[in-house]
């Protein structure tokens, strides 16, 4: 089902907003009613950063990891959806959380020289720090999906587009991890463009969730044939949750448990071939009494692999146990 769509601004194009904006830039004086809320709180907050109205100037961050289970799971549904544009002068953008982006796909070729002069491409970031208002990074910073046409963007040099963004949440954490941004020129921005972006949203978040059920299963069996095999501790390990068996709360005491929870972080961040981890998992209902679900922040976003565990490398990701035997004072890989 089609999303309804958000009311647009009076006229992206108008010359009553160009005007606006002027003033804006110049007298910091806006009448009432002739800039939506959101777009002058951004407008606001390109000001504090210091951000150049008469020009996009970026500097190349860094070569996008495409191998991560964001692009991984959107790739495949933006692929689908330029398949359908059939052509039309729509580009399709995945964005990390940074506004970095990591995948554009645009058919019209003028549309894409004219994204290539103001580096809205792959490795430049388009948050609202570098560049200002603009679909994308108005959505990161607000949370929510946001919409800039025309005259609304900050910088000039963007007045040209339409562009609608909507935030990703991973579906275990809650937490942004990039947006979808679809973006036209500014005559052919209309409602349709803000319910498209929040479908194809919608689609990748399913995704996510389908993916990460399956990683959870994978590390949940894993744990639990550690836990069959060994009288020793084990430890279940992704960057969201740590599954502690009894073995381990009885034998170390709660500094100790730290100490090793330490350690296995460390691991995963660094991608060592002794880590101990593997994708999200989430015990689903009551734990069993020998088992023990710790939730923690996600602070890691690295799935290292590990040759002896039957998952698909960089697909679904490692699931990974640990056993550390009593006296033996450190990680032991089973």
């Amino acid at each position: 089902m089609v999303p309804s769509a958000a009311p647009l601004p009076p006229s992206a194009g108008s010359a009553r907003l160009a005007e606006a904006r002027e003033r804006f830039l110049t007298t910091e004086s806006v009448a009432p009613g002739l800039v939506r809320g959101p777009i002058l709180a951004s407008w606001w907050r390109s000001r504090d950063w210091h951000v150049a109205a008469d020009r996009v100037e970026l500097s190349y961050i860094r070569d996008p990891n495409l191998d991560t289970p964001l692009t991984r799971n959107a790739v495949p549904v933006l692929r689908n959806l330029h398949e359908h544009l059939d052509g039309q002068p729509i580009s399709i953008i995945l964005t990390d959380a940074a506004g970095v982006v990591l995948s554009r796909m645009t058919a019209d070729p003028d549309l894409e020289r004219k994204l290539d002069a103001v580096n809205l491409a792959p490795g430049f970031s388009y948050s609202e720090e570098q560049v200002g208002t603009n679909g994308i990074g108005t959505a990161l910073e607000g949370g929510q999906p946001a919409h800039v046409f025309g005259h609304e963007h900050y910088a000039e040099d963007l007045e040209v587009f339409g562009c609608a963004g909507v935030p990703i949440h991973d579906p275990l954490s809650g937490k942004t991890i990039g947006a979808v941004d679809l973006t036209c020129w500014r005559k052919d921005a209309d409602a349709l463009l803000v319910a498209l972006a929040k479908t194809t949203a919608d689609q990748i978040t399913s995704a996510l969730i389908n993916d990460s059920t399956a990683r959870e299963f994978r590390l949940m069996q894993e744990y639990l044939r550690a836990c069959r095999h060994t009288s020793g501790i084990v430890l279940g390990l992704s960057a969201d949750v740590v599954m502690m068996n009894d073995a381990a709360r009885q034998m170390l005491d709660p500094g100790d448990q730290l100490a090793v929870l330490g350690h296995a972080t460390e691991a995963l961040a660094s991608q060592r071939p002794s880590a101990v981890g593997g994708g999200r998992a989430r015990p689903r209902g009551r734990p069993r009494q020998a088992d023990r679900a710790h939730r923690r922040p996600a602070r890691c976003r690295s799935e290292p692999e590990e040759a002896d565990v039957p998952a698909r490398p960089g697909r679904l990701g490692p699931a990974v146990a640990a056993g550390l035997h009593p006296g033996g004072g450190r990680l032991q890989h089973r």
